[in-house]
């Protein structure tokens, strides 16, 4: 009989309010991130220059996330020390995260569906350009403000390198939409 109460404490803690089945792993979120910001470079980044350095941008973000796995990982991050209810904000941001999720997946399937045919394949628009940006920020900020990272020492320069990858990503894109509209002008 004790062993029967034991087990279902057990249970019962592992079942708890954050380790709901709507809460994300930390690997689940940078694989979204990873899928979602790919996505978004191949539809932004459609001109010559910038075209050519997906691969390199895939990367280098590719390099931030799994640092960050790596030291979590490797016990370089302490352990957080639970707090005394996270769980209203943890399951917030996991709603925001699950909203963007639907976002990508509707936004994905208007661009295949409705999207006309670039040199690369089927072009986004301005407006689903910036709501897919919108969705790789979201994806890619949420992976590294996740609670195991708290206490990881080198988090201040994993955001700041990723906050620059993501200003590069503007910018390439940037210069694409430049070059639409100089051929729209006929220069």
């Amino acid at each position: 009989m004790k062993l029967f109460a034991l087990f279902s404490i057990a249970v019962a803690q592992d079942a708890g309010p954050g380790d709901g089945s709507r809460a994300m792993s930390l690997d689940k979120k940078i694989s979204n991130a990873q899928v979602k910001c790919n996505y978004y470079m191949q539809k932004a980044l459609v001109c010559h220059p910038p075209s050519s350095k997906i691969t390199k941008y895939n990367h280098r973000i590719e390099k931030v996330l799994l640092d960050a796995k790596h030291h979590l990982e490797t016990g370089k991050c302490e352990k957080n020390v639970a707090a005394p209810s996270p769980y209203r904000k943890r399951r917030q941001a996991e709603d925001d995260l699950f909203s963007a999720d639907d976002e990508f997946t509707a936004l994905e399937e208007e661009i295949e569906e409705f999207g006309a045919k670039g040199i690369y394949g089927n072009s986004a628009n301005k407006d689903q350009l910036e709501r897919l940006k919108g969705v790789c920020e979201k994806f890619a900020n949420a992976s590294l403000a996740d609670d195991s990272l708290a206490d990881c020492s080198k988090l201040g320069a994993w955001q700041k390198r990723m906050d620059h990858l993501l200003a590069d990503l503007d910018r390439m894109k940037a210069v694409c939409e430049k070059q639409e509209q100089a051929a729209q002008n006929g220069y």
